[in-house]
């Protein structure tokens, strides 16, 4: 009997809390460059790790053989935080194309991805003399996390957000 059994993908961390708190001007001026940018991302489960078994039967005796192998299951991810911009009577510019005034986002992980499993089981043998051979395969493919969640974000602007260029929002 041969078995083969994949790892579990580890589990990864939560993200934080993000609080920005902005009371003074800012002017961007490079593209996909935001004049605040608030995140909290949560973690990605890691992957669980795959298997491969294989057996290769060569006598010419009567034999069984037996193949198991059972992929890792994907790691757990992980929350978001919540996320809080202020723009505190400030004047916020940018001037080139990709450039938000404002980027808050707050983002849940991605599920760790299960692990596969394979085999193959090779017979060589011949039999005329009434010996028997027996073989089988077992496989079972990992379990996969599911996605986490996403917290709040707001944004309180009591100044100026002015973009200057195309795809370029504002908030």
């Amino acid at each position: 009997i041969d078995v083969t059994v994949g790892g579990s993908g580890g589990d990864d961390g939560t993200g934080a809390d993000v609080s920005v708190i902005n009371t003074g001007d800012i002017t961007t001026d490079g593209a996909a460059s935001p004049g605040v940018m608030a995140q909290s991302i949560g973690g990605d489960g890691g992957s669980g790790g795959s298997t491969f078994g294989l057996a290769v039967d060569g006598s010419v005796d009567g034999e069984i053989d037996t193949i198991v192998s059972v992929g890792g299951d994907g790691g757990q991810d992980a929350d978001a935080g919540e996320v809080y911009v202020s723009n505190d009577g400030s004047t916020i510019t940018t001037k080139k194309p990709g450039s938000a005034g404002v980027l808050a986002q707050s983002i849940g992980g991605n599920g760790g991805i299960s692990g596969n499993a394979s085999s193959a089981l090779m017979d060589l043998t011949s039999s005329t003399d009434g010996k028997f051979s027996f073989s089988s395969e077992i496989t079972v493919g990992g379990t996969g996390s599911t996605g986490s969640d996403a917290s709040t974000v707001e944004v309180d602007n009591d100044g100026v957000i002015a973009t200057e260029n195309s795809a370029s929002h504002g908030v």
